[in-house]
């Protein structure tokens, strides 16, 4: 349907390209592998934000870029937000996070959320773009501590489909690994809009 649709387009404007002066520029509807990279990471800091908003707790800065761990013992909180984004719109979700640590502060924390733009407006490497999830989006992530300090990298996994309008308008699937080194900045690789996707955020 969507090609016969556009094919019937592009036949009945074709008497009419003949009467013009000037040639026709379609719009441009796709996104690069960097403008998709800065797509998906400003909605996950509007999780970020909307995640720490919610519960105000050191945890939640977590999901954003890491820190130290929190108390010690074996503990799960349920996570749940709905609110808007800065631009516009709005971002809901739910998930689960985890917290195994000894008395010295050694152990592990992870979480996973799925989450929900609805006409979220961010911007994208200066695309002002309008995000619905198609239909959601997920993540997770995980990281390990040693004497409460954190050691090695810690690893974000997300993926889903998600759908924009505004300065572009368009749909495509994500599959993406960041991973954030101690005191480091984050790499971001993986297949975004069926483009290899590789660098810092």
């Amino acid at each position: 349907m969507f090609r016969l649709r556009h094919i019937m387009i592009a036949t009945l404007a074709l008497p009419f390209l003949g009467a013009c002066s000037e040639p026709v520029t379609p719009p441009v509807t796709t996104l690069s592998a960097r403008q998709a990279q800065q797509m998906v990471t400003a909605l996950l800091n509007e999780v970020a934000a909307a995640t720490a908003a919610a519960h105000g707790d050191p945890d939640a800065a977590l999901v954003a870029a890491g820190g130290a761990a929190s108390a010690a013992g074996a503990a799960a909180e349920e996570y749940s937000f709905d609110t808007s984004c800065r631009g516009g719109g709005r971002i809901h979700g739910s998930g689960d996070a985890w917290t195994l640590l000894s008395p010295n502060g050694t152990g592990t924390q992870s979480m996973n959320l799925l989450y929900t733009p609805v006409g979220c407006v961010i911007d994208a490497g200066g695309l002002e773009l309008v995000v619905d999830g198609d239909p959601s989006l997920t993540y997770d992530w995980s990281a390990s501590y040693t004497n409460n300090v954190r050691v090695g990298d810690i690893l974000f996994n997300g993926r889903g489909s998600i759908r924009w309008s505004g300065d572009r308008t368009g749909s495509c699937l994500v599959d993406y690994t960041i991973t954030i080194p101690p005191g480091g900045t984050g790499i971001m690789s993986g297949i975004m809009c069926g483009q290899d996707i590789g660098g810092p955020l």
